[in-house]
C-alpha cells in the first residue's frame, strides 16, 4: 500500500510538472496581436510628440522634434524614437524680461535679439541649450514612461519599453527610424521594465519609486560606434550595388547607430529601377523598354527573392559583429522601392539576437534554424 501511494505521488508530481510546462510553452508560443499592437503604438507616439512639445515651467524652449516612431521588437519589447534638433528660427520666453525673443543661428552661437529697438542682443551657448533641452526631455519621457506606457499592451514583464532622441547614427545625418534631420546629432535615451509598471499599478510601488526605476543613458555619438558595426555595413553596402544584386539594389549607404541597452539599428533603402521616357529600366535583371504594368510585375515578382536574399545575409555576415552582449539585437529598417498596387510592403523590419548569430558562427545550429530566428515585420 505504501509502495503505490509513493508512486501516484511521483505521478502526480510528474503530471504537474508536464501541466506547468505545457502551460509555459503555450504562453511563450502566443503570437503578437500585431494589429492591435500598431495601434496602442499609434496612441503612444501621439502622446509622445504631445509631450515632447509640452511647455514645462515659464522658462521654456519652443524646439521642433520630428514625429514619433516606434516598432515592437520580440525578444526585447518597445523602442520608440522621438528625435528633434535646434532649428535655424524659433521662440523662447526668458522670464528675466518676460519678452519673446527669436533664436537664430546653426552651427554658430544662437543668438537671441528682442526684437525692440533697444538693439539688445544676447549669445547663448547651444550646448548649453541644447542641455537644457535634453534635461526637460527626460523628464517628459519619464512621465511618460511611468503613467503612459502601460497602454502599450501585449507586453511581458521581462519586455522593456524605451524612448530614444537624438539620431543615434555614425555621423549621418538621419534618425534611426531613417527620417532625415540635418545635422548629426546625439542625444539621450530613457527605459523601463514592464514588471516596474506593473508594480507601480498594482500599489506594490509609489509613484516616486517608479520614477527611479526609469534608466537613463546617453546614445553614442559619432565615433563611438565598434568598428565590426562599421564593417557590417560596408557589407552590406557592397551587396546591395546593383552590380551584385539580383532584386533590389541601393544606391546611397547605409544609416547606422547603436541605441544603449538595446542594440544596432541599420537603415536601408532599396531601388528597383530607372524610368526614361515613360519606359522602365531594371538594371539588376538587365531588362529595359518595360512598361509601367510590366515593371511593377517585376519588382513584385523579386519581393519574395530580395527578402530571401537579405536574411541569409544578415545571418552570414552578420555574425562578423561580436561588439554586442548577448542579450542586445540587431536590427535592419528596410524602406523598399515604390510600387502602387503590387500589394508588396512599403517597410521590412528584421530583427535578431547577437546571441543567436553567435550560436550559428559557432556551429551550434545550421544556417537555415539561424535564419527562423529572425523576426520579419512587414509594414505598409
Amino acid at each position: 500500500m505504501k509502495k503505490q501511494l509513493k508512486i501516484f505521488r511521483i505521478m502526480k508530481t510528474t503530471l504537474s510538472i508536464i501541466l506547468t510546462a505545457l502551460v509555459v510553452t503555450l504562453c511563450q508560443a502566443q503570437e503578437i496581436d500585431e494589429e492591435r499592437m500598431d495601434r496602442d503604438l499609434k496612441v503612444a507616439q501621439n502622446i509622445l510628440s504631445t509631450l515632447s512639445s509640452k511647455k514645462r515651467g515659464s522658462d521654456s524652449f519652443f524646439l521642433h522634434r520630428n514625429s514619433v516612431q516606434g516598432s515592437y521588437v520580440k525578444g526585447y519589447g518597445v523602442i520608440l524614437n522621438a528625435s528633434g534638433k535646434f532649428p535655424s528660427v524659433r521662440y523662447v520666453k526668458s522670464t528675466a524680461v518676460g519678452r519673446a525673443y527669436t533664436v537664430t543661428g546653426n552651427d554658430e552661437p544662437i543668438v537671441i535679439s528682442s526684437g525692440k529697438n533697444d538693439n539688445k542682443v544676447v549669445k547663448l551657448d547651444r550646448d548649453s541649450l541644447v542641455e537644457t533641452q535634453n534635461k526637460e526631455w527626460i523628464e517628459n519621457m519619464k512621465i511618460f514612461l511611468v503613467d503612459y506606457s502601460d497602454l502599450i499592451g501585449q507586453l511581458k514583464p521581462t519586455d522593456k519599453i524605451m524612448v530614444t532622441s537624438g539620431d543615434n547614427n555614425h555621423g549621418k545625418a538621419w534618425d534611426v527610424f531613417g527620417n532625415s534631420i540635418g545635422k548629426s546629432l546625439g542625444g539621450p535615451s530613457v527605459e523601463i521594465l514592464k514588471q516596474d509598471i506593473i508594480n507601480y499599478k498594482s500599489g506594490k510601488i509609489n509613484r516616486d519609486h517608479a520614477l527611479k526605476k526609469v534608466k537613463v543613458s546617453e546614445t553614442l555619438l559619432e565615433g563611438n560606434v565598434a568598428q565590426d558595426v562599421e564593417l557590417l555595413a560596408s557589407i552590406l553596402e557592397r551587396l546591395y550595388k546593383s552590380d551584385l544584386s539580383s532584386t533590389y539594389y541601393m544606391s546611397g549607404g547605409i544609416r547606422y547607430g547603436k541605441i544603449p541597452e538595446f542594440g544596432v539599428v541599420f537603415n536601408m533603402r532599396v531601388f528597383s529601377s530607372s524610368k526614361e521616357r515613360e519606359l522602365h529600366s531594371v538594371i539588376t535583371r538587365k531588362k529595359s523598354g518595360l512598361t509601367q504594368e510590366e515593371r511593377d510585375n517585376l519588382v513584385k515578382e523579386m519581393y519574395p527573392d530580395f527578402l530571401s536574399e537579405l536574411k541569409k545575409n544578415i545571418v552570414q555576415y552578420g555574425r562578423t559583429v561580436r561588439s554586442l552582449s548577448a542579450d542586445e539585437i540587431m536590427m535592419f529598417k528596410v524602406k523598399l522601392t515604390e510600387c502602387t498596387g503590387c500589394g508588396i510592403p512599403e517597410t521590412l523590419e528584421l530583427s535578431i539576437k547577437a546571441s543567436d548569430l553567435l550560436a550559428f558562427d559557432s556551429g551550434k545550429f545550421i544556417e537555415s534554424s539561424a535564419i527562423a530566428r529572425i523576426t520579419v515585420k512587414e509594414i505598409g
